[in-house]
């Protein structure tokens, strides 16, 4: 199948799905969490865990993780109940499809006190919480008696582990790309939410691709689960067949194309709205305008408002 009729099913895909998703919207009272310290201490992990893996098993290709120089806020506090709420509904996750669309349904109702970018971060934290703590113990389980104890309950392979992750060895590659995939879908869903917004009318694009943010965290969410599911399959006792996750790569590679894509047109409308707007403001100044065009400028750009309050009186701009 060519790259036109993947585009064209994805897209109906993401129509039907869009129209589950949109239900599913900030129902509380929007319980606050600081989701960019939780990623920065999500994307912490996984690059130390990247290191153990690509040291585990030589000849791994497991992609560089690059965390920039920052730390979490120092009031900061982990949602651990909730994490481990996640984790639970994931691990339980059955293979398939079908399942993997309930789950991540499931999740973003499960999270719907909320905001969308919360709920991505906490979902991808609480697979990061079992993955590093996985690899950890891989690390230390050949020389601390603990270690190997704790591992041995968590079902990690002792003696035959090598063998075992070797065997799979590409599946931990992709697994690992998929993750880091979806840490550079929520950095842009950051950077897009941090731009400045001129309204509707002067930066269209913006207020489109924030309309889309629900189904990007749909997707960031259903990678992460089937990311979940193919750990189960790999290490688990019974010798099963690692999962196909090439659909999963797909969308998540187009929906961070299609995001890089907004984020480069939103910037390019929001210079030409300053750039204008800078404009207009330095013709009032040399065309010697009242206080109240002067002001009408400052605040609102191009924007046509027809409403500024003058003292007691309502002055209307046409």
């Amino acid at each position: 199948m060519g790259s036109g009729s993947e585009a064209s099913m994805a897209y109906k895909l993401d129509e039907e799905i869009m129209n589950q998703v949109a239900a599913i919207r900030v129902t509380g009272d929007g319980n606050f969490i600081d989701a960019e310290s939780l990623s920065v201490v999500v994307e912490d992990i996984l690059k130390h865990t990247a290191h153990i893996v690509g040291s585990f098993l030589p000849g791994t290709q497991a992609p560089v993780i690059n965390v920039d120089d920052i730390t979490p806020s120092a009031n900061f506090s982990s949602p651990f109940c909730i994490l481990k709420q996640i984790s639970c509904k994931m691990d339980c996750n059955a293979p398939g499809e079908v399942n993997a669309h309930e789950t991540t349904l499931s999740i973003l109702r499960m999270l719907s006190d909320y905001s969308w970018d919360a709920r991505a971060v906490m979902t991808l934290a609480a697979f990061a919480f079992g993955f590093g703590e996985f690899w950890f113990l891989v690390q230390l389980q050949s020389s601390d008696q603990l270690a190997k104890s704790v591992a041995s309950l968590k079902q990690i392979p002792v003696l035959v582990g090598r063998i075992q992750f070797q065997k799979h060895q590409q599946a931990f590659t992709e697994l690992i790309n998929l993750i880091k995939g979806t840490m550079e879908v929520i950095r842009s869903i950051f950077e897009l939410e941090k731009l400045p917004n001129y309204g509707r009318e002067n930066v269209p694009a913006l207020s489109n691709a924030l309309d889309h943010i629900p189904i990007y965290v749909y997707w960031v969410i259903r990678t992460v689960a089937g990311c979940s599911t193919q750990m189960t399959r790999i290490t688990g006792d019974e010798q099963q067949a690692v999962d196909d996750l090439s659909s999963l790569a797909y969308n998540l590679d187009h929906n961070l194309n299609n995001l890089k894509m907004q984020l480069n047109i939103c910037k390019q409308q929001i210079e030409a709205t300053e750039t204008e707007a800078y404009q207009i403001l330095e013709n009032q100044f040399q065309t010697h305008a009242t206080i109240t065009e002067v002001i009408k400028a400052l605040c609102y750009g191009k924007s046509n408002m027809q409403l500024l309050i003058d003292g007691s009186t309502e002055v209307c701009f046409g």
